[in-house]
């Protein structure tokens, strides 16, 4: 393994066009790695790449997806998927405020075993100022099962998606109390 390598200061992951690059002993970066047995450290300043948390280009990517998420609302950033990757999903990803995009690059995440009532991006109550574009969302024509749900949303601009294999909902906002303002799709 080349984090072995007492002479390496830097790993770079990448997944050919956005990456992280973690420092060796940089234990206060945002994100915080063990390598080869030490401890590496990456910061976020333009976006987060949810390759920085996945461990391939394939699989269940809902953790990784979920701290991506959360990172980005908390850095006020935006989530970058790799180009045309394909990863299933299989819980609620919880999409807070703060997130200023997600950016799908061509990726296909696919439901698989998600219970009724579940869906792919939940926009929580209010979230606002954010872009989604760029994935398209295969719902594996699982009953109960949505895309895209949001409560009250705000200025939130959906746009180059695609639901396929859809049962129930493609995407449903609604309000609870407020109201609904700005929503483009």
């Amino acid at each position: 393994l080349a984090a072995d390598n007492p002479a390496l200061q830097y790993i770079v992951v990448s997944d050919g066009v956005h990456h992280a690059v973690f420092e060796k002993g940089h234990t206060n970066g945002m994100l915080k790695q063990t390598f080869g047995g030490s401890v590496w450290g990456a910061d976020f300043t333009e976006y987060v790449p949810v390759i920085a948390f996945a461990n391939s280009l394939q699989g269940d990517v809902t953790a990784a997806f979920q701290e991506a998420a959360k990172m980005a609302s908390k850095l006020k950033l935006g989530v970058e998927f790799p180009q045309d990757a394909a990863y299933t999903i299989s819980d609620n990803v919880f999409i807070a405020n703060g997130i200023s995009y997600l950016n799908g690059n061509n990726v296909v995440l696919t439901a698989e075993n998600m219970a009724a009532g579940t869906n792919i991006f939940r926009l929580m109550r209010g979230t606002g100022d954010i872009e989604i574009s760029n994935f398209t969302l295969d719902l594996n024509d699982q009953a109960g099962v949505a895309g895209i749900v949001a409560s009250n949303p705000q200025n939130v601009n959906i746009h180059d998606m695609h639901f396929v294999n859809v049962a129930f909902r493609a995407i449903n906002m609604y309000t609870s109390t407020g109201d609904i303002k700005n929503v483009v799709i």
